[in-house]
């Protein structure tokens, strides 16, 4: 039983042979809670006003997928770096991700397309399509995305979404470390 706003250390260690492959915490209205990743498998958050899920994924070590070794993206960036590693290589992008309203917004099209989507922009009626992993969104510029509370928006002629939108429609984790302002995307990919 832990007040609001006490700071909470949670540990979510795998079984021998498996590994964390992902953790989300989220309060009762289902609102991602920021996270500080201390080593390995250690979490430290504060408590909101309300219960907490944990989610935490675990993927067994070696674990193989339609034969093949299971390939893993992972995008990292920094609130207001345009620095971004994609698989610890520096790639070169233009913009960097942002906090608006305590939401943070990532660039779209770098994120569908590393992670092996496609961008399509229609300038007339100011619509996004996403096609990624045999689907297709599409998205209004201004226009609020219920789910998530904020709508995209052009910044420095660049759509940015919420990273949670990342998370939830391009099918990747995303962990956010509250010290380095840093969110971290990992989509696990078919070879």
């Amino acid at each position: 039983n832990i007040s609001a706003g006490g700071r909470v250390t949670l540990t979510a260690k795998p079984d021998e042979g498996y590994t964390l492959s992902s953790i989300k915490i989220t309060d009762k209205n289902g609102k991602e809670i920021a996270f500080t990743k201390q080593g390995n498998s250690t979490f430290i958050f504060v408590m909101p006003s309300s219960n907490v899920d944990v989610e935490a994924v675990f993927a067994k070590i070696g674990e193989t997928k339609k034969d093949d070794k299971v390939e893993t993206k992972t995008i990292k960036m920094q609130i207001g770096s345009k620095d971004v590693s994609v698989d610890e290589k520096e790639i070169a992008n233009d913009v960097a991700p942002v906090i608006v309203n305590d939401r943070t917004l990532v660039p779209i099209r770098l994120i569908t397309e590393t992670l092996g989507g496609e961008v399509e922009w229609d300038g007339s009626t100011k619509t996004v399509t996403l096609k990624t992993d045999g689907k297709e969104i599409t998205m209004t510029i201004g226009k609020v995305l219920e789910k998530y509370g904020v709508a995209p928006v052009i910044i420095n002629d660049r759509t940015f979404v919420p990273v949670r939108f990342v998370a939830d429609e391009l099918g990747a984790e995303t962990a956010w470390d509250e010290a380095t302002k840093t969110v971290t995307i990992t989509k696990v990919m078919d070879k």
